[in-house]
């Protein structure tokens, strides 16, 4: 027999104590930043939260789906997040390169020849 996956076996135990168990305990009712009741509850969790009552806003709507589920969104999520800071930040950053394509300006910057740096 297979045993049923908890989130407490060792796997993504950041996400569990910071966004999956504080919610869970939000939409229970529970506050997540009293350590007597929340402990009682989870008592495999961390003793305090770690982020403030802001960060909850994001955790309660994960906390209803499975763990795994809500484990895979919340990568999903963190990645696209990412990499729309990474293109603000290269378009703040290089106004140059905005717009313009890397591969096309990768063998001006690279050549030693008068006529390729002339046009680049």
């Amino acid at each position: 027999m297979r045993k049923a996956f908890r989130g407490a076996e060792g796997y993504f135990l950041d996400f569990r104590d910071t966004v999956c168990a504080p919610g869970r305990d939000l939409l229970s009712g529970g506050n997540p930043y009293d350590p007597d009741t929340y402990l009682a509850t989870y008592p495999w969790a961390l003793p305090m939260s770690l982020y403030t009552p802001a960060w909850l806003t994001l955790a309660v709507p994960l906390a209803p789906l499975p763990y795994l589920s809500s484990v895979a969104l919340f990568q999903l999520l963190s990645i696209g997040v990412a990499i729309v800071m990474l293109r603000i930040l290269a378009k703040w950053a290089l106004p140059h390169l905005a717009g313009t394509r890397v591969a096309a300006r990768f063998p001006c910057n690279w050549a030693a020849c008068s006529a390729c740096s002339a046009r680049c």
